[in-house]
């Protein structure tokens, strides 16, 4: 069987595993949180499958029974980070007879840093978490996170290539449908003051975030991300890498002007520590206080 979980997938992969004596209390548990567990992509080991099937309802991948190599193939899928979530029901009082796969399971969940909940009240706090379904939690893409350097302008021009004409209407207050050379040089020319970061997924251009230093010693944010890469941890990145960069330069503030329809850029304002602190005309200000690293060098 082959299981593969595509880069783009918007849905949780979580597993379902339960011993004889805590199968039913599983599938009462599955059937509390059918609603929940409807929006994700739901694996269980055969017997366990088969017993939450008759009250879930929903589509289950199965995988073999845990004696017969279930629960190996679950921690295969751990290693293989194709699982965001393990509720995992075991029974501490019954010796099991694939003990070393039950270990080398709870061993990879903590190894991988996968979240798994062992029982009842536990899986209730996992899934009942704000974090639960926020896949920039569960999924961190291997980005990589560097300086715009001056011959990136193609880089820069394939970030704006893969967002659509409303993502640059937000992030420029008007319609953007291309940019020529010139008008991208801006992003990429950058003084010795303003700092620029490149976020690239496999080499492939996802993102950019720019920060303008003022005279007052603060800096206004600008970010884009590919539509396709929202939601995965890439503009939170970007952000802390500009942040990392403000405070080595002794920037004091960090501000933003976006649409007040932005949600996107909302919630990774707020993610990142920022508050709204204006509203005018359909624009709202967001500010972050830094904390110098070198405060004798602070801008008066």
């Amino acid at each position: 069987m082959t299981i593969t979980r595509s880069k783009d997938e918007k849905r949780l992969h979580v597993v379902l595993i339960a011993h004889d004596a805590r199968k039913d209390e599983m599938s009462e548990w599955a059937a509390y949180n059918r609603g929940t567990l409807a929006g994700c992509h739901i694996y269980a080991t055969a017997t366990t499958g088969a017993h939450v099937a008759q009250k879930l309802d929903l589509p289950i991948t199965m995988l073999l029974s845990g004696p017969l190599g279930g629960d190996a193939q679950v921690g295969a899928l751990i290693s293989e980070q194709r699982v965001d979530v393990v509720f995992f029901f075991w029974d501490p009082l019954t010796p099991q007879p694939h003990d070393v796969d039950v270990k080398a399971l709870l061993r990879l969940a903590v190894l991988y840093d996968v979240p798994i909940a062992c029982n009842r009240r536990s899986a209730d706090l996992l899934i009942s978490s704000p974090l639960f379904n926020d896949l920039a939690y569960h999924r961190k893409l291997n980005v990589a996170i560097r300086p715009i350097g001056a011959d990136d302008l193609a880089r820069i021009k394939a970030v704006f290539e893969r967002t659509s004409s409303e993502d640059r209407y937000c992030r420029f207050f008007h319609v953007k449908e291309n940019f020529d050379d010139a008008e991208l040089q801006r992003f990429v020319e950058l003084d010795d003051r303003a700092v620029g970061f490149l976020a690239e997924c496999g080499g492939v251009p996802v993102g950019m975030a720019h920060a303008w230093p003022d005279e007052r010693g603060g800096a206004e944010l600008g970010i884009i991300v590919a539509r396709d890469q929202r939601r995965l941890g890439v503009g939170r990145d970007l952000v802390a890498a500009v942040l990392h960069a403000l405070r080595e330069r002794s920037v004091f503030e960090l501000y933003a002007y976006a649409l007040v329809e932005n949600a996107a850029f909302d919630a990774l304002a707020r993610s990142v520590g920022m508050s709204r602190a204006h509203f005018d005309g359909g624009v709202v200000t967001y500010r972050l206080k830094l904390e110098n690293k070198n405060p004798s060098a602070a801008v008066a």
